[in-house]
């Protein structure tokens, strides 16, 4: 269960690196039976990959005796989540013939690659590739099965400009010391579930892009937003690319691979930074919600969403509001350090979006559709806000953030008006 001071600490908006750490080991923990489901649905059904899956599995529990920190790292790549919960709802549901729970020993071979040593296994081969979550994937058509040894699989080397062999690429940025580093995950199926906006592999020219962005988004965030760099650290662990919208740069978090977050490519290291601002409010909010229910069963009631275009279940406005929360205070801090129209631009921001926030936590409150904890923790939201709204902006500043929220309730009217 989660700690109440870290519910606390996260219900006021942050918690910082001991709060992700918590949420982590929450995480690895149903990672744990989420991989013993698929095992023992592999041996009851008969699938052809029982086998592997029950030797991956005795492997992974030999390795988690010997080296617990490596397999925590290998199983919370946030692909290993989605694939397990896709895997298992098909299997229990009588629809296992096309999945692969032989993948487990895939996650074995990650833990004895990283390791640098331990015995050969057998891992699956699906649809020709064998699949290394966090590492990469390897192209073996013909084959059904293929034996791993450390560096190798089958008869390729894992090697960078090996033929057949596709690493898996990442970004990083340091400033001060302080360190971030993310896989790019554009190629596994598992990486944004539900997601109509994944695109394929980034070129080089603009991964070299992304990298050249992050690097001055970090820069940005280290020396104010300390929080958001510890829980970004500690959260996040793979970027997806998105194709963008109609309306610009998007992002998302899928709600059940922790550590994955979408986004378009950003236009500015501004923007990077506020999409990480945002979107660990979602990773974070989703991992409580694995363990402590925040809302009601849906009843059919929708609400109005300062943000979104279309109606929201109570569920959604929880989620949006938690993440803008986080975009306020982001430019809060931000606005310290901002000059000209990009010091306007970081007000209206922050008078926008603790304004939006704010009220839609109190819709919330309002409503019916919380828990006994969720209403605390919306209590909480409450607080934080309303103490930001008492904080000084200046008048330009405050009448565009007012002119913004104007039009888009008047927009959202236009669009809902049988709702």
């Amino acid at each position: 269960m989660l700690s109440d001071r870290t519910l606390g600490a996260l219900g006021r908006g942050g918690g910082g690196a001991a709060a992700v750490r918590e949420l982590a080991a929450l995480n690895h923990g149903r990672l744990l039976l989420l991989l013993r489901g698929i095992r023992d649905a592999a041996q009851a059904s008969g699938h052809p990959e029982a086998g592997q899956a029950a030797a991956g599995f005795a492997a992974l529990a030999a390795q988690h005796r010997d080296r617990p920190d490596l397999v925590r790292d290998v199983l919370g790549y946030p692909t290993v989540a989605a694939w397990g919960r896709r895997t298992l709802t098909a299997m229990t549901g009588g629809d296992g013939t096309a999945c692969h729970p032989g993948r487990i020993a895939c996650l074995a071979a990650v833990v004895t690659h990283r390791a640098g040593g331990g015995d050969p296994i057998e891992v699956p081969v699906e649809e020709g590739k064998v699949v290394l979550p966090g590492l990469g994937h390897a192209s073996l058509p013909g084959h059904r099965t293929a034996e791993f040894t450390p560096g190798r699989l089958g008869p390729l080397r894992l090697r960078e400009g090996e033929p057949g062999w596709t690493p898996l690429r990442r970004l990083g940025a340091e400033h001060r010391g302080t360190r971030v580093g993310f896989a790019l995950e554009d190629r596994d199926l598992d990486r944004m579930p539900g997601s109509a906006q994944v695109t394929g592999p980034l070129g080089e020219a603009v991964r070299e892009r992304w990298q050249r962005t992050l690097q001055r988004a970090w820069e940005l965030l280290v020396p104010l937003h300390w929080t958001i760099c510890a829980e970004v650290t500690g959260a996040i662990t793979a970027l997806t690319p998105l194709a963008a919208g109609d309306t610009g740069h998007v992002s998302g978090t899928p709600r059940h691979a922790f550590g994955n977050i979408g986004l378009s490519t950003p236009p500015g290291h501004r923007e990077f930074a506020e999409t990480l601002a945002h979107e660990v409010q979602h990773v974070k909010l989703s991992a409580v919600l694995e363990t402590v229910p925040l809302t009601l069963p849906d009843d059919g009631t929708r609400y109005y969403a300062p943000w979104r275009g279309d109606p929201r279940p109570i569920a959604g406005l929880l989620h949006g509001t938690y993440a803008y929360l986080g975009v306020a205070g982001f430019w809060r801090r931000q606005r310290d350090v901002e000059h000209g129209a990009h010091g306007v631009r970081a007000e209206t921001e922050f008078a926008r979006w603790r304004e939006a926030a704010l009220r839609a936590a109190r819709t919330m409150e309002d409503s019916r559709g919380l828990t006994g904890e969720g209403a605390a923790f919306v209590d909480l939201m409450t607080r934080t806000l309303a103490a930001w709204r008492r904080e000084p902006v200046s008048a330009i500043a405050l009448r565009r953030a007012r002119s913004g929220a104007a039009e888009h309730r008047a927009d959202w009217h236009r669009r809902n008006s049988g709702t």
